[in-house]
């Protein structure tokens, strides 16, 4: 485990989910993708999405994430590909407080070996609390 790569468990407003013991190596190479269903009791979020690898002693390893801004989460099917959702990002579409939505969006390239005995941990956090250049908070 690098370090450089740790992340430090979010305090509030996060949702994270391992899974069980790799029983072999497994090879993650392209553009996961992730779906969900969310409610919320603003007209607007931000979601990001990460995924870790987590060694049997507990250190956790960044491997790639993905945002959203729950307004874009308008698939555009002219430019998603099966390796690769895009949003069209041209129309906002507010949120109703308390209804029930489906985000969708894919997380950035990996190519990473998860080794036997390791775990993955998906982690969904919202509103981001890690500053990032692609939106604010909110």
């Amino acid at each position: 485990s690098n370090p450089q790569f740790a992340l430090t468990p979010q305090a509030s407003g996060s949702l994270h989910y391992r899974t069980d013991p790799m029983e072999a190596d497994m090879t993650l190479l392209g553009n996961p993708d992730v779906s969900f269903h969310f409610s919320s009791d603003q007209t607007d979020t931000d979601f990001m999405v990460t995924l870790k690898d987590v060694d049997p002693e507990g250190n956790t390893t960044y491997l790639t994430r993905g945002f959203l801004r729950a307004s874009l989460r308008q698939i555009d099917p002219a430019r998603t590909r099966p390796d690769q959702i895009n949003q069209s990002l041209r129309e906002v579409q507010e949120l109703e407080p308390g209804k029930i939505y489906k985000a969708r969006f894919s997380l950035d390239p990996i190519g990473h070996v998860v080794r036997e005995g390791h775990r993955l941990e998906v982690s969904i956090l919202a509103p981001n609390d890690i500053p990032s250049p692609v939106f604010a908070s909110t």
